[in-house]
């Protein structure tokens, strides 16, 4: 996942429920359908499937994270953090979800300047002092435990069938692939992955399989968010952190003490509407 510490966006409506900010004059009404929306058709899907096998919005959310990681790891992935706003239409009660990262315990105001002066950006980012502690997953965790409904395992479903079955490379992800080519050359994972035997980014058309992404969500679907903090996976993730040039600090036990948020959101009202978001640190 070479864009591991990114934010992922998910955006999912489901209708058949009243709008948190719908007018005093105008009601909106259930119509018993659902729509999810998101940047990839892959991932509409895996979030339909969750639909379908009567999950909830949560379920469908979670569902196209997941496959979101797979087909456009460049924005999103499970190595990294999020927000997260729940609407209860019967309620309605709005919850703020905080999954962002935490810098590690030892972090210092100096970890990107290298002679008095600001790493470049491109170096900063491509390197260990980047990552923060894994916050994307124990924040959807938490979520599904409030408000999900099918099981956790099933959630991950799509985006492993996926994962071993290959997806399509489109526009976007052959762009993607070739702008990153550099990058994926200091990296022998990444390179095996997003990269041919002659060293070339996948084209436009090829199935692109990522097995070791299902191996990891097998894992995360099985044991939950310790899967991230605790034996193989977790050393991975702090042995990559560690690595040498521009090596960060984080530790297993910066990955153990991270605890997602649910927070109250933050609202205003404009003219008639009501209208909430993510609270800090968002």
């Amino acid at each position: 996942m070479f864009a591991s510490v990114r934010v992922f966006a998910v955006s999912l409506a489901v209708l058949g429920v009243a709008s948190a900010c719908a007018g005093p004059q105008e009601q909106a009404k259930p119509t018993g359908e659902a729509m999810v929306a998101a940047a990839d058709p892959y991932a509409v899907e895996a979030g339909l499937e969750m639909l379908r096998a009567g999950g909830t919005a949560i379920d469908a959310a979670i569902a196209v994270e997941l496959t979101l990681g797979l087909v456009e790891p460049d924005s999103s992935g499970i190595g990294g953090g999020g927000f997260l706003i729940h609407y209860t239409g019967a309620s309605e009660k709005i919850d703020a979800y905080d999954g962002r990262e935490w810098a590690p315990a030892g972090a210092t105001p100096d970890m990107f300047m290298v002679d008095g002066k600001p790493l470049p950006f491109e170096l900063a980012q491509a390197s260990g002092r980047s990552i923060g502690t894994p916050a994307l997953i124990p924040m959807l965790k938490l979520a599904h435990e409030q408000h999900g409904r099918l099981p956790w395992a099933k959630l991950f479903e799509p985006a492993i069938r996926l994962a071993e079955d290959g997806f399509t490379v489109g526009p976007r992800v052959s762009r993607s692939l070739a702008e990153n080519k550099a990058l994926f050359e200091q990296d022998p994972e990444a390179r095996s992955i997003y990269l041919d035997a002659a060293g070339n980014p996948w084209p436009l058309g090829h199935k692109l399989k990522n097995p070791a992404y299902a191996t990891t969500l097998r894992a995360i679907a099985t044991d939950g968010p310790k899967a991230l903090t605790s034996g193989p996976i977790a050393d991975a993730i702090v042995s990559a952190a560690q690595r040498a040039p521009r090596a960060g600090t984080l530790t297993v036990a910066d990955l153990q003490a991270y605890q997602p948020r649910r927070l109250d959101p933050l609202c205003g009202a404009y003219r008639v509407y009501q209208v909430c978001t993510m609270p800090s640190p968002s």
